[in-house]
């Protein structure tokens, strides 16, 4: 339900719907309410929505996204619940997530540059009241953290939490 808009977002209130809305819906700019904790280890190993770029709002309110597993060997830059958060030419809408804990049970991409729990990238995005938690070692090839891999561009980033050990299996002169 909702339109979207910041005063009638999308409502998020199973697995299935975050689906929907993240890759049939986030081809342009919207806003997102989560209404109900998202526990993805039943369904998922990699989320479909860890090779997209999130462009929107997400209003978290203080739900959890749990069993978060993502594993590959491919060679990508950036994986993580979203491979990438940015900002678009839209400035109607505030690009932002906030109130949200994401645990992450198992996140293995070795071949991968720029790992994170909540994205492998963010650029010209804002994060909010975000706390991570990661049950297991978070590996990638390089750029790798609790939150995210990178982070570049116009951003705030406030009141994050994480509670991540991570590896970067990368040397300067390859894979270890």
């Amino acid at each position: 339900s909702g339109y979207g808009s910041k005063n009638n977002p999308y409502i998020i209130y199973d697995v299935p719907t975050w689906d929907y809305y993240m890759t049939q819906v986030n081809d342009s700019m919207h806003y997102y309410r989560l209404v109900t904790d998202l526990d993805f280890s039943t369904v998922y190993e990699n989320p479909s929505t860890s090779v997209i770029d999130f462009m929107g709002n997400i209003q978290g309110n203080n739900m959890d996204i749990s069993g978060l597993r993502i594993y590959t060997t491919s060679t990508l830059e950036g994986i993580g619940l979203f491979r990438k958060t940015m900002s678009a030419d839209d400035l109607s809408i505030v690009n932002a997530i906030r109130n949200i804990d994401i645990t992450a049970d198992s996140i293995l991409a070795t071949k991968t540059q720029a790992v994170g729990a909540l994205a492998g990238i963010i650029e010209d995005f804002d994060i909010y009241n975000v706390d991570i938690t990661a049950n297991d070692i978070i590996v990638g090839a390089n750029a790798v953290g609790g939150l995210a891999g990178v982070v570049r561009g116009d951003f705030d980033l406030e009141m994050i939490t994480s509670d991540a050990s991570v590896n970067s299996i990368r040397t300067s002169s390859g894979y270890r």
